[in-house]
C-alpha cells in the first residue's frame, strides 16, 4: 500500500503548544502508515 504524505503547520515556536502536541500526538498514532512531517 503506498504511503501518503501529511504535513502539519504549527505556527508557534513553543515547544508546548497545544498545536504542536496535537501534532505530535498524530504522528504517534500514525506510526508508518504515512510520512509525517511537522513545520
Amino acid at each position: 500500500m503506498k504511503k501518503i504524505n501529511i504535513l502539519a503547520i504549527v505556527g508557534s515556536l513553543r515547544k508546548e503548544s497545544y498545536n504542536r502536541q496535537l501534532a505530535m500526538y498524530a504522528k504517534k498514532i500514525i506510526g508508518d502508515r504515512a510520512e509525517f512531517e511537522i513545520l
